[in-house]
């Protein structure tokens, strides 16, 4: 069984042929089944779309025209990965707030990838700072702050 459907040009770079896939069906929550990209059409659409197919390895369970999400997974390298939630915008660039001494700390970060949850930090932060993930809306440079465990 075969399942196409459609990425954005600029994430070509990031797909090839053998690439695997993972499908969630809408009607079947928690379960996934594994693919692999067996097509990648050669002509960019006008809006900038390119038609991809996948293989379901073992499609038993899957009904022809069923609605699916398609995750394709691949390694961003090694960066230190912070949660969405911990980035805010100030001046159009984006910043983490790290607690050190009772204080928080404006940190501006550059990332290089992201997911659904998290994005993947090029600069900016060093492992092993307490990143601030939750009341950073507001925050300023060294605002005093008190934690909890």
């Amino acid at each position: 069984m075969k399942i196409s459907f459609n990425i954005i040009e600029s994430e070509l770079e990031f797909l090839s042929m053998g690439s695997r896939a993972e499908v969630f069906v809408f009607s079947k929550p928690g379960k996934s089944w594994k693919a692999k990209i067996t097509e990648i059409n050669p002509s960019v659409e006008k809006n900038g779309m390119v038609k991809v197919s996948a293989e379901i390895l073992e499609p038993a369970g899957l009904y022809e025209g069923m609605n699916a999400e398609i995750k394709i997974r691949r390694s961003a390298g090694s960066f230190l990965a912070v949660k969405k939630s911990a980035v805010v915008t100030r001046s159009d660039r984006k910043v983490v707030f790290t607690s050190k001494n009772g204080l928080a700390h404006w940190n501006y970060i550059e990332t290089a990838a992201e997911n659904s949850t998290e994005y993947a930090v090029k600069s900016g932060l060093q492992a092993g700072d307490s990143v601030i993930i939750e009341g950073n809306t507001f925050l300023a440079d060294k605002t005093k702050i008190k934690t909890e465990n």
